[in-house]
């Protein structure tokens, strides 16, 4: 199943099987049935920002990956990270990323890939800033998952 995430303006939309649905009426029932798995077997994939739309997508994709994703705001600590041992932290954009860099110099010996949303504009950039993949808009699940194999093969 293909679902891309289209931003254009104030405007947030959802493309699945060829429809575009808003951010607000985009459910759960669009989407397959809710994965069943047991909360003590997944991994925790961290989310560090503020997106009502971006926190909703990543967290189905997660959800169907297999992942339980945690979500704080800007003010993620070492300790957090620590403590969750994530598969991944995820960057809601290359701005946060950038606002956080001590604690990315922190958690360099914990070997955590660290994944920003981003443009296609905005990649050199993140990738400066640390970051070890970008998901580039429309964020599609095929690519949240190649990105989630590709880095935790190399931490």
């Amino acid at each position: 199943m293909r679902i891309v995430c289209g931003i254009s303006g104030t405007y947030k939309n959802f493309l699945l099987a060829g429809k575009t649905y808003p951010a607000e009426i985009f459910t759960m029932n669009v989407l397959n049935k809710k994965r069943k798995m047991n909360p003590n077997s997944q991994r925790t994939i961290m989310v560090v920002g503020h997106d009502t739309s971006l926190h909703y997508l990543l967290g189905r994709f997660a959800e169907h990956g297999g992942y339980q994703l945690k979500t704080t705001l800007e003010n993620l600590t070492v300790d957090e990270v620590t403590s969750a041992n994530p598969a991944a932290i995820i960057f809601l954009s290359p701005e946060l990323l950038e606002t956080t860099q001590s604690l990315l110099r922190d958690i360099t010996n914990l070997e955590t890939p660290i994944l920003v949303c981003s443009t296609a504009a905005d990649e050199v950039k993140a990738r400066e800033l640390g970051a070890d993949h970008c998901l580039l808009h429309p964020l599609t699940f095929d690519d949240f998952q190649s990105a989630l194999r590709k880095t935790s093969k190399r931490a």
